[in-house]
């Protein structure tokens, strides 16, 4: 996003009460992720985590300002500021974290995981059908584990392995931006599109019409997509999985191997298979008030002179000016109030550059 529509969202969110924009959840650092039978979230309490728990996958460790979170199929990963930290099943070596540099995303299977950090795709567990023998890429920007494959992309395009990973035409596909592993079948999204290759005993490759798809995601036997029109789910449907309930502004879809969710407006929305509670979606804390904006960014992150308060008219207006070009002190001429504990154009810059994605 530019710098002018990025601060535009943030004036309009902040000076309207506007509903939830389609990156405000990541944009404040929550998160939601489905495993097998689980689900795990980072609120404003840190990571919080449900259903199935007979391999201690709910359990949370200690973790130190966590801020990413993982489920597998019987196991759960979060990365902190000590790196990576897995726990649940490790009947095949899955939570045993090799040493990584710098990891930046993971992503779970049912009994492997893999790793992007500096040196490319690193993955542990099992490796029955070759899922962890990481074939050579060029530049690995995204990962995504299923039961017996795995596949990422990278400057080539889709590279995939293990059992069944290479469906005739995946490697074909151009310029591929998102991928997701199911159990035997792969999906991706590429520009306003949505492609879905290999198993399809239960429709799990058959797309429905989609409008402007901006998210894909595959498990089990099922996949689901977010596109302007909500989230829209197909493939095996025995417990409910892709019976979509009525969602307000979903901004992420997430599976499980026979169950879904979303966040939305109104915060966490589970169906499917009520099976060790997965869908029973306990209290979480993402501090958004009646209006569905978030008081804490509010008074603080876009309260630009720091004086306790975030006012269209100062911190607005810079905002504005800011984005059109503004520097030093045209940034600044006649809209710093008297109570402004920031105050120097230089210090203002710097806050607002802090905002910047």
């Amino acid at each position: 996003m530019g710098i002018f529509r990025f601060f535009v969202c943030l004036f309009l969110l902040l000076s309207s009460s506007v509903s939830l924009s389609n990156n405000m959840y990541e944009s404040f650092g929550y998160q939601l992720s489905s495993g097998g039978n689980h689900n795990c979230v980072i609120d404003d309490t840190g990571v919080v985590c449900w259903g199935r728990n007979l391999e201690g996958q709910t359990n949370i460790p200690e973790l130190i300002n966590p801020r990413s979170v993982y489920a597998g199929g019987f196991h759960t990963c979060a990365i902190d500021d000590s790196g990576v930290t897995c726990w649940g099943r490790n009947d095949s070596g899955q939570i045993n974290v090799p040493i990584l540099t710098n990891p930046v995303k993971l992503s779970l299977g049912y009994h492997h995981t893999c790793a992007l950090d500096d040196t490319g795709v690193v993955c542990w567990g099992r490796n029955d059908s070759g899922q962890i023998d990481v074939p050579a890429l060029t530049s690995p920007r995204e990962i995504s584990l299923g039961y017996h494959h795995t596949c990422a992309l990278d400057d080539t395009g889709i590279v995939c392995w293990g059992a069944n990973a290479n469906f005739p035409g995946i490697s074909d596909l151009v310029n591929p931006l998102q991928i997701s592993v199911g159990q035997t079948h792969t999906c991706v999204l590429i520009d306003n599109d949505v492609e879905c290759l290999g198993g399809n005993y239960y429709g799990q490759t058959n797309i429905p019409e989609l409008v402007n798809p901006t998210q894909i995601a595959a498990n089990g036997e099922f996949s689901c997509s977010l596109h302007e029109s909500g989230v829209e789910c197909w493939g095996r449907n025995l417990e409910g999985q892709i019976s979509v309930p009525n969602l307000n502004t979903p901004v992420q879809v997430s599976m499980g191997f026979r169950h879904s969710c979303a966040f939305d407006s109104s915060g966490v929305v589970c169906w499917g298979s009520t099976e060790f509670g997965a869908t029973n979606v306990p209290e979480l804390s993402f501090a958004f008030d009646e209006d569905d904006t978030d008081t804490n960014v509010t008074s603080a992150v876009l309260d630009i002179d720091a004086n306790g308060n975030f006012d269209a008219l100062t911190d607005g207006l810079i905002i504005l000016r800011y984005a059109f070009g503004l520097r030093g002190q045209s940034l600044i001429d006649d809209v710093i109030p008297e109570d402004a504990n920031r105050t120097e154009a230089a210090d203002i810059e710097a806050h607002i550059e802090s905002l910047l994605p």
